[in-house]
């Protein structure tokens, strides 16, 4: 379990306003591991499930910059595609100056090497085999090694900046949505982003690469047309002319290329949001029967990808082929006329089998130049829809803070819009005709979006402090976050423990084993906390204690990521634990009850009552088994204003019209009559 899992976890949290802030001490215990000890259970589980491990050389202790954990606070990007690539290139400058100079270096050790092979040939066909051609035969093997190690480092370092390059617009992708996830979440599509973040920064990071290759083979290219235009005018002015037309020739499939892969990206995405979508609501598709009419709109946008997939194929198709004939045919010349240098005595055989090997540093520009354009267009691409999640302006404003406090122990919130106040210290519900208007009004006051004024007490929500805000006020919506790790720590929320991060071989071991076994590891070592009395309550108060009991493990059970291996209600019931557990002077849910059975709710109604006693408490609800353990219910109308308060008792006893109308939602929510 690593560590960065649950940081993206808090972030998404502190996004989604359901940062936890709990009584308990925050002391740590100490980790409840060594890596020696993990590495000894996973052998051990291995054995006894006969899976073979592989051999795993040592980990480096020294690991490239550009390779090790990204750590601290992530960059924060242009929103526009130009600044964006400047910026992640001027991020990772000097490492693409470092491997385009090592690959320099090869590549001009192996031109030298070929030179030299050369002049041997032909000190050996002059003078024939002796000892004097030790050493030009020692200065040949010297060239060669230090472009093979020279080769092997820049290997290393374009690896190595790819990776960065990645990584680095990854995280700072997955930071941005996470903190803006409701404003990106109402202006784009869901399989958008997931495509930005996997398959568009892969590209970002990989054109980084392909730029250190270009770089080299320009310069080879430059080193050869010197070389050749020492021996012979006509061979050198062949190579500096005919180069730039292969590239130009090249390069008129870019701009046809760039308009067919933001076409398929487009497609691409919308494909992924529409199985992402299935899969979130796999389980009421198949209580609608929708699966069918799924499968059709799937197979309608699969199509279109793989039709807007072959329309790329055209241009991809013409890049390939330049790619492969032009270098050949300008090689064939080449070599063509330095064969008929050596009938004429010009140049030496020696000098035409270097002119050969030459040959393969023209082909390499334009081999790179290729690969630079392939990926650097989609690169484009996905820099252009990376800029735009970037651009999308968030709904809460921090920076309008200036300084105010209030007591949000004792404090009404009031929504000016509506005029609606929801006292503090009470367990109150907030009713409505449609579900949609309470919820936005329950988020708005969750300081959710900056829009609306909502007032704590008389001051402005959007004065105050939005961190400080966060801890004090939760709002545990109907998304259902849940997180890879234990069931403690998704119920401790920001309490959550910093967890050894495995090293590389406890990974690779424990891939191999859940591979080769079919079957996920369910448990973690178990490491109890100082708070686990805490997190007993509050999984007893959502009565999630059956899922508890029912992972091996309990507490230190492991849940899947996004709580997959769980049912709606349970995940809701773990949701709703977290936030009790968490304390906040106000808390506030909407539709904590909605995926439960009404045994289930009852028990949940009297333990929420029980535990949020005196605490300023907003439930979105309609159902009566709720309402009736609230101390005060308030009912808007169609027009989101205030049209009845109290108690549920109060409220279904009277005659009045507002009382009417909560009655006949009541009356729907339970399927009776008005």
């Amino acid at each position: 379990m690593e560590a960065e899992t649950f940081e993206s976890a808090r972030e998404s949290q502190e996004a989604n306003g359901t940062q936890m802030q709990s009584t308990v001490d925050k002391h740590t215990p100490s980790v409840p591991y060594t890596a020696q000890q993990m590495e000894e259970n996973l052998r051990k589980r291995a054995h006894e499930q006969n899976v073979v491990l592989p051999p795993i050389a040592r980990e480096p202790n020294y690991r490239y910059k550009p390779l090790r954990i990204l750590e601290g606070e992530a960059d924060v990007l242009p929103s526009k595609p130009g600044p964006l690539a400047a910026f992640v290139l001027k991020r990772n400058w000097l490492y693409i100056i470092i491997g385009s100079l090592i690959a320099i270096i090869a590549n001009v050790a192996s031109i030298f090497s070929a030179e030299a092979v050369g002049n041997l040939v032909d000190s050996g066909v002059e003078g024939g085999f002796g000892t004097y051609l030790i050493w030009p035969s020692l200065y040949v093997l010297a060239l060669i090694l230090i472009a093979a190690i020279t080769s092997s480092l820049g290997q290393m370092f374009g690896i190595a900046t790819w990776f960065s390059g990645t990584a680095t617009v990854a995280r700072s992708l997955s930071h941005r949505v996470a903190k803006r996830g409701i404003s990106i979440h109402s202006k784009k599509e869901t399989g958008d982003v997931v495509a930005s973040a996997t398959a568009d920064v892969d590209y970002v990071g990989s054109t980084q690469w392909e730029m250190m290759e270009i770089i080299s083979a320009s310069v080879a290219t430059v080193v050869v047309a010197y070389l050749m235009l020492e021996v012979d005018v006509t061979l050198g002015l062949m190579v500096i002319i005919g180069m730039p037309i292969i590239g130009l020739i090249t390069s008129l499939v870019i701009k046809p290329l760039q308009e067919k892969q933001g076409l398929q990206r487009q497609a691409q995405g919308e494909l992924t949001t529409l199985s992402t979508d299935a899969v979130t609501g796999l389980r009421v598709l198949r209580g609608m029967g929708g699966e069918d009419q799924f499968m059709r709109q799937f197979e309608e946008k699969n199509q279109e990808v793989a039709e807007k997939g072959f329309q790329v194929a055209v241009p991809q198709s013409l890049l390939t082929t330049f790619e492969t004939s032009l270098p050949s045919i300008f090689v064939a010349f080449v070599v063509g006329y330095a064969a008929l240098l050596v009938f004429d005595g010009d140049i030496t055989v020696g000098q035409l089998l270097a002119f050969y090997a030459y040959t393969e540093y023209l082909d390499a520009p334009i081999t790179a130049l290729t690969w630079v354009i392939q990926a650097g267009t989609r690169a484009w691409v996905g820099v252009k829809k990376i800029a735009s999640i970037f651009a999308v302006p968030g709904v809460v404003n921090a920076k309008l803070a200036d300084g105010s406090t209030v007591n949000y122990a004792t404090a009404d919130l009031t929504d000016v819009n509506s005029g609606i106040t929801v006292k503090s210290g009470l367990l109150t519900a907030l009713v409505s005709a449609e579900p949609e208007d309470a919820a936005s009004l329950a988020t708005r006051l969750g300081r959710m979006d900056d829009t609306h004024e909502i007032r704590y007490g008389a001051t402005d929500a959007r004065k105050l402090d939005l961190n400080h805000l966060r801890k004090h006020v939760i709002l545990s919506s109907t998304d259902y976050h849940l997180f890879a790790g234990t069931l403690r720590d998704n119920v401790m929320g920001s309490q959550w423990r910093h967890w050894p991060t495995p090293n590389l071989k406890e990974m690779i071991y424990a891939e191999v084993i859940e591979n080769a076994s079919r079957e996920e590891i369910f448990t973690a070592p178990i490491w109890e906390s100082e708070a686990d009395p805490q997190v007993l309550a509050a999984i007893h108060n959502a009565d999630a204690t059956d899922i508890m009991e029912a992972l091996p493990g309990q507490l230190d059970g492991l849940i899947s990521e996004k709580g997959r291996s769980l049912s709606g209600g349970q995940k809701q019931r773990i949701c709703l634990a977290r936030a009790l557990f968490a304390n906040p002077d106000v808390l506030i849910l909407v539709e904590p009850t909605s995926s439960v059975d009404s045994h289930t709710e009852n028990r949940i109604a009297k333990n929420l009552a029980k535990a949020r006693n005196g605490q300023t408490t907003l439930v979105v609800t309609t159902s009566p088994l709720i309402l009736e353990h609230c101390d005060e219910v308030i009912v808007m109308g169609v027009d989101g204003k205030e049209i009845a308060r109290g108690t549920h008792a109060e409220l279904s006893q009277a005659e009045s019209n507002s009382a009417h109308a909560y009655q006949h939602i009541v009356s729907r929510t339970t399927g009776g009559e008005a």
